[in-house]
């Protein structure tokens, strides 16, 4: 009895994530990439004069602020492994019924009949 409502109890702690973990990895390159391009843009708004200086120095402050962000958010969720495994073993893939279903026993989906059936219908 006490086992049945460990397991519910861990089923229920468990979280089932949705991004992959090379997403993740790909969101903290394109940071890096973003840190890069303003590192590559610091002189610009120097060398340049009236509206471009503007234009330069926003785009290096949004530069910075999305690179700060989306590495600091995809790093944390890298840390805290807060992501789906890249190839799931069939033991980690649920399905929502599953999930709700009370005593996760497997769903079985109706089978659809065949197409020659539906013609011999037709033709008679």
């Amino acid at each position: 009895m006490e086992d049945k409502r460990n397991n519910k109890q861990d089923d229920k702690e468990k979280k089932y994530y949705s991004v992959s973990k090379i997403s993740y990895t790909i969101r903290v390159f394109v940071a890096l990439y973003l840190l890069y391009t303003v590192w590559q843009l610091r002189a610009t708004p120097f060398e340049t004069e009236g509206t471009e200086r503007v234009i330069f120095i926003i785009a290096i402050v949004l530069f910075s602020v999305f690179a700060i962000l989306i590495g600091g958010t995809s790093m944390k969720a890298l840390i805290k492994k807060e992501y789906s495994e890249n190839n799931p073993s069939e033991d980690d893939l649920h399905t929502k019924e599953e999930l709700i279903s009370s005593e996760n026993e497997p769903l079985t989906i109706e089978e659809k009949p065949s197409d020659t059936e539906g013609q011999s219908e037709k033709e008679d």
